[in-house]
């Protein structure tokens, strides 16, 4: 069943320079334009099936905002069609859906009425929705004095508790404590649970990653990507090290750069230099990356990173980071790197990324970046057990 469905979506914008221009163009008889157009949104389609989470991803003024106010029916598209089913819950930017001059209680039990709650249901719902906020007496006071972790705090109790059928998240979790937002990422992963639907726009690629299935790249105002999270991700990072002038390759999903040098291969080796695909927790390893050069090229940096199975990124280093300067390579060299390292890390499916670039960051110039050249599998050790990604050395101090 499709909840959400977008079709040929334009949302443009009148910018005037002043305000006298926008009378001029009211009041003149020669339809004389006294403004400039802005495309915030340029023919976007995508269907949304119940139970999907969708995120969303792009650079700040790429669409995504506006996109999702259209979708919750706070802004009408200037061209296309959008239809959705089921009752919908929006937490937008700051500000956004509460009066300022009521008080957060008002202001809950006035968003109750717009959801359709009825009257002799709202007193439980809004003391669940306090009770979550956590925000004590200031509930009674106006909201326009709240700060920022405040605002958010009551504005996600309020929009998780109605129970809606679709829950809109704008980046506003980037704001609050750390405990707030654990609290609310817990909260999110149970209305997935229960097989609603999930929009969310986030800065955090890992938050992305984790909590969406499935992720939309919109740069510009345009669709550029659709597919799996961790995919769109990886396309939007090779997007931020594009230059201009620069084409984006077919395969940029896995790789991007200008080619003065290209990674050959990836591999690693175990603890007797034999090259394998699985390893014990805390086994010695060796990652080798041979790139070769195609023009001359200062000391390159050359590295690696680790990714889980949802592609979130467990470690990554290079040896700009670990202050060892590479000779310069020229042009037609062929040289390999080998990174020694303990593979203290959790049973799971890893994916190396290898990267090769000037100093310590490809966005500045990139030469070469590959995505999954490498993929192994960590197995468990006897001799260590522990939960979580990484395996840290602990021992008992005191007990007194």
């Amino acid at each position: 069943m499709t909840v959400i469905s977008a079709r040929n979506i334009t949302k443009t914008f009148k910018i005037y320079l002043n305000q006298s221009d926008r009378l001029k163009e009211t009041f003149n008889l020669t339809r004389k334009k006294f403004h400039r157009e802005f495309h915030a949104l340029k023919d976007v389609s995508f269907d949304v099936p119940a139970g999907q989470s969708l995120g969303f991803i792009g650079v700040n003024g790429s669409g995504k905002s506006t996109l999702l106010q259209i979708i919750s029916g706070v802004m009408t598209p200037s061209l296309g069609t959008m239809s959705t089913s089921g009752r919908i819950a929006a937490l937008l930017e700051l500000g956004a859906g509460f009066n300022g001059e009521l008080s957060g209680i008002e202001n809950v039990k006035f968003q109750c009425s717009l959801m359709g709650i009825p009257y002799d249901e709202q007193p439980a719902i809004v003391e669940e929705i306090c009770k979550f906020a956590q925000i004590g007496e200031f509930v009674h006071a106006p909201v326009k004095t709240y700060s920022s972790g405040m605002y958010v705090r009551l504005a996600f109790a309020a929009a998780i508790t109605v129970n809606p059928d679709i829950l809109i998240i704008d980046e506003a979790l980037a704001v609050g404590d750390i405990r707030f937002q654990n609290k609310c990422l817990r909260k999110i992963r149970e209305f997935r649970e229960q097989g609603k639907t999930l929009l969310f726009v986030s800065h955090d690629a890992n938050a992305v990653k984790t909590l969406c299935d499935r992720a939309i790249l919109l740069n510009s105002g345009e669709l550029m990507f659709d597919g799996r999270p961790d995919d769109v991700v990886k396309y939007y990072s090779n997007l931020l090290a594009k230059k201009e002038g620069e084409e984006l390759e077919p395969d940029m999903v896995h790789r991007s750069g200008n080619g003065k040098v290209r990674i050959k291969s990836v591999h690693m080796l175990n603890s007797h230099g034999a090259p394998v695909t699985t390893f014990i927790i805390a086994e010695p390893a060796t990652v080798h990356i041979t790139v070769e050069a195609f023009e001359d090229v200062p000391s390159p940096s050359i590295g690696f990173s680790f990714h889980d199975r949802l592609g979130n990124e467990i470690f990554g280093v290079n040896n700009f980071c670990i202050q060892y300067e590479l000779p310069n390579l020229k042009k037609g060299e062929v040289r390999t790197i080998a990174y020694k390292l303990n593979l203290d890390i959790g049973v799971n499916i890893y994916s190396v990324s290898a990267s090769c670039h000037p100093m310590d960051s490809h966005l500045i110039e990139n030469y070469d970046w590959v995505n999954d050249a490498f993929v192994f599998k960590m197995v468990q050790n006897p001799a260590y057990h522990f939960t979580g990604m990484a395996r840290l050395t602990a021992t008992v101090d005191s007990f007194k």
